[in-house]
């Protein structure tokens, strides 16, 4: 086939398909619904290799230009800094961190949500990031940093540690985000010695959102 021409009309219920081969020319009408099983029985879409997911990858969506993922941190305690204070082996609930990676290997669209104590699951209950710099959506500051080189799924295996080791400071910190209503810096000194178990059970406030509903 030499030439293919469609025509959608608004107006007209049939979509017209037009065609020349060896100077000869064709003309037929199809209703859209054919038109589209047509379509998707002949036209084949590239799939989307991912090579090796880093662990903890629980979503991917993939498109033409990048790549959105969100990642199970898979650990309970790590590093922080609030303003000058660093707190060493800091106690977490369980946190999931995402973002948009694209065909430059450039990350943006930073997000972070806390999830129940449990495996994953599309209904798992999300809650209230208590800290700072997590607007309600969970849409994650991360200040002047930049993220490059992300050239591979696989990289992403190391980028938990990295957003939660960004300072912190009172950016979209809120006291009505957790059960203690404490301020900031009373908040980490109460938490430090304590485990993944005491935010559950003191700390945590559902916000009415699943894991679904985040993803």
């Amino acid at each position: 086939m030499a030439k293919l021409t469609v025509t959608i009309d608004s107006e007209n219920p049939y979509v017209k398909v037009e065609s020349i081969h060896s100077g000869i020319t064709a003309v037929k009408s199809v209703t859209v619904d054919e038109f589209c099983t047509s379509m998707a029985q002949n036209v084949h879409i590239g799939g989307f290799q991912s090579g090796i997911l880093p662990p903890g990858c629980i979503s991917l969506t993939a498109n033409r230009d990048s790549v959105q993922f969100l990642l199970l941190c898979g650990f309970n305690r790590c590093d922080i800094t609030y303003h000058d204070t660093v707190y060493r082996n800091f106690p977490l609930p369980c946190l999931v961190v995402g973002a948009k990676m694209d065909s430059s290997g450039r990350l943006s669209g930073f997000r972070l949500g806390v999830i129940a104590n449990e495996l994953p699951a599309p209904n798992t209950q999300m809650y209230h990031y208590p800290f700072s710099n997590v607007s309600e959506d969970g849409g994650l500051c991360v200040g002047s940093n930049t993220f490059h080189g992300y050239d591979s799924l696989w990289k992403l295996r190391t980028l938990p540690h990295r957003l939660l080791s960004i300072p912190n400071n009172d950016d979209q910190y809120s006291e009505k985000n957790s059960q203690l209503n404490l301020p900031y810096r009373a908040l980490l000194e109460h938490l430090k010695d304590k485990d993944t178990s005491y935010y559950y059970e003191k700390v945590l406030i559902p916000n009415g959102k699943t894991l679904k509903d985040f993803i």
